[in-house]
C-alpha cells in the first residue's frame, strides 16, 4: 500500500480531503508512504504504471488526483466496480487490462485480492511484491526500489 487512509481524525496525517456523499461529507485522513513521490516518478519513467483498488472511485479518484495532479504518472486508474466480488473478498480480475500478465509486476499490501488469477487458472509466472503498510510505513523500501 502506497497510503494508508482513515476516516479518524489522524494527528501524523500528510494531508486530508473531503468526499461528498449522497447523505454526508467525510473527512478522509491520508498517510504517504515516505519517499512515494519519488518512487511514482522512478517507475513512471520506465514503466505503464496502472493503479487498480478494491477502493471505491469516489475515494480513490480524488486520492489519485492529489497524488499525481498533472495525471502523467499513473497511466490508467481501475477501481472497485471492476472487481468480482467473490467469497466475501474484492477480487481484481488482470485480464480486463488487455495486458500480457507475464509481465506485470504487482506491489500490494492484500496478495488475495489476487486470487482471481487462480479461477482463470493462469501460471503464477507474476512477481507479487506484498507491501503492508502497518508493518514497514517507516522504512525506506519505496527508495530502495528507484
Amino acid at each position: 500500500t502506497l497510503v494508508h487512509s482513515s476516516f479518524d481524525n489522524c494527528k501524523d496525517a500528510d494531508f486530508s480531503f473531503p468526499i461528498h456523499s449522497k447523505m454526508e461529507v467525510q473527512t478522509v485522513f491520508v498517510r504517504q508512504r515516505p519517499y512515494l513521490h519519488m518512487f511514482l516518478e522512478a517507475v513512471a519513467s520506465m514503466f505503464d504504471v496502472v493503479i487498480f483498488t478494491a477502493g471505491q472511485s469516489i475515494y480513490a479518484g480524488q486520492l489519485l488526483d492529489i497524488l499525481d495532479p498533472n495525471q502523467t504518472l499513473i497511466g490508467q486508474r481501475v477501481y472497485r466496480d471492476s472487481c468480482v466480488f467473490a467469497d466475501g473478498e474484492y477480487l481484481k480480475d488482470l485480464t480486463i487490462l488487455g495486458r500480457d500478465l507475464a509481465r506485470i509486476a504487482i506491489v500490494d499490501n492484500t496478495p488475495q485480492v489476487y486470487l482471481f488469477l487462480s479461477y482463470i487458472n493462469y501460471p503464477p509466472d507474476i512477481l507479487i511484491i506484498y507491501l503492508s503498510f502497518y508493518i514497514n510505513a517507516s522504512l525506506d523500501i519505496l527508495y530502495s526500489c528507484t
